[in-house]
């Protein structure tokens, strides 16, 4: 049956909107990996010379044709108004579905539309092995009041705060084959620069925009007008601006326009001037580029600490773009030496090991190095670090019981009472908070 195929019973309510231009490259391997999903497919043409209209067409999608005006949004919008099902899917001609993702996108849109949901997206040319990922709301209700917004990077979410509709981070998996080689980004950035110095002039300085800005004259090597667009946004953020999650990210990538010149000291002035002070709101690259700042500023003493924190295994809830192999390696590398340096070589070797199963795309969970540590007669770390790994991924009886005995062993005993209390309060029947009330450590 071919997509869009109405009569079935087991069609999805789903319309599948995308936005295409001279696609014929990409477009066959996104419509094989929604083959047989039942879906209905929407795809608004905005001017394509080759066949991408025809193969559309064949694949029994509705198409609209658009005049490409300079605003993704507009054009992302009428994709909408052609959608007649509950759910809506927006997609991009290089992006692919997975078939281990199929499931879980059939078992999402079996529910009710109230809410939206982020997928994890992930840039990558070879089946996902490898590449940076960041999370971002690719299905919503169908609602006439939901549409896109910004001319570049456009994005529903303002106008699904306005409706009072949550969205809810999923671990389903698109990936995006569009942004790797450096020609086809340096072309998108000189596209997205135009189109956004636009968007700044009629729409004034909004964070988001302030910020992609920087990063297309980063990446096209206009180092000081990105610093500048990169301070805006984060003065639009101080001011009230609602996407709060820049400052996770933005001070790092200012502080790169300094470590690609080797200006290391130049950085660290940058990033002590920006950097939010809360650590446990930063962007896992945040972490990884201020280890490498403080490492060629400081000692390494003074860097180890980000280098503990550094390690990221692979992650749903990150709106920015993280590649979790980048943000480890160099950090755990440098944390094996570390300990290699001080003599605690058993440590040192754990830690490699680690990294070695990185390298082989193989994550341990981020307690793997406080529970290394633990083994190893760091307990006081290993307290601080299962209290980090709680922060980010979340209060858990299987990290809140190891913070007890880390934070005991540590010699802090008041604290560990009442770590201990807190934690059978909340979970009175988990076996090993109850092992330590029993002083089992």
């Amino acid at each position: 049956m071919k997509l869009g195929a109405r009569p079935a019973a087991k069609d999805l309510p789903l319309s599948i909107c995308l936005i295409v231009k001279n696609e014929e490259a990409n477009l066959p391997a996104l419509l094989e990996s929604l083959a047989g999903l039942g879906a209905e497919l929407i795809v608004v043409d905005t001017g394509s010379t080759d066949r991408t209209v025809q193969i559309a067409q064949s694949a029994g999608a509705k198409v609209r044709h658009f005049s490409w005006t300079g605003d993704f949004a507009a054009a992302r919008n009428v994709s909408l108004e052609a959608a007649t099902r509950s759910w809506v899917m927006w997609m991009d001609a290089d992006d692919r579905l997975p078939a281990s993702s199929r499931p879980a996108l059939q078992a999402l849109v079996a529910a009710r539309p109230e809410k939206a949901w982020a997928f994890l997206v992930k840039n990558t040319t070879n089946g996902g092995a490898t590449g940076s990922e960041f999370s971002q709301i690719r299905l919503f209700p169908n609602h006439p009041r939901i549409r896109f917004t910004g001319a570049v990077h456009e994005q529903v979410f303002p106008a699904l705060a306005a409706l009072g509709i949550p969205f809810e981070y999923s671990t389903l998996v698109v990936h995006h084959t569009g942004y790797i080689d450096a020609d086809t980004v340096r072309a998108k950035q000189v596209r997205n620069r135009e189109i956004l110095e636009r968007e700044v002039v009629r729409n004034g300085g909004h964070a988001i925009t302030l910020y992609q800005l920087g990063a297309a004259h980063a990446d096209l090597g206009n180092a000081v007008e990105a610093e500048r667009r990169f301070r805006e946004s984060l003065k639009a953020v101080e001011n009230g601006d609602p996407d709060v999650h820049l400052k996770s990210l933005v001070p790092a990538y200012a502080a790169t326009l300094f470590t690609k010149k080797e200006d290391w000291a130049g950085a660290r002035r940058l990033l002590e001037e920006l950097l939010d002070p809360d650590v446990s709101l930063w962007h896992p690259s945040q972490i990884a580029i201020a280890a490498q700042v403080w490492l060629r500023t400081g000692s390494i003493e003074e860097a180890v600490g980000w280098f503990e924190k550094a390690y990221t295994p692979p992650q749903a809830k990150v709106l920015l773009p993280v590649d979790p192999k980048v943000a480890s390696v160099q950090p755990l590398q440098n944390l094996a030496e570390y300990w290699k340096g001080v003599g605690n070589e058993p440590l040192a070797t754990e830690i490699l090991l680690l990294l070695k199963s990185v390298l082989e795309n193989r994550f341990p969970p981020r307690r793997a190095i406080p529970d290394a540590y633990m083994r190893h007669g760091q307990a006081s770390r290993a307290a601080e670090l299962y209290a980090w790994c709680i922060d980010r991924d979340g209060d858990d009886p299987a990290l809140w019981a190891p913070l007890v005995r880390a934070t005991a062993i540590a010699g802090d005993p008041e604290n560990a009472a009442r770590f201990l209390d807190a934690g059978l309060e909340r979970w009175p029947g988990d076996e090993g908070l109850r092992a330590l009330a029993r002083g089992e450590f």
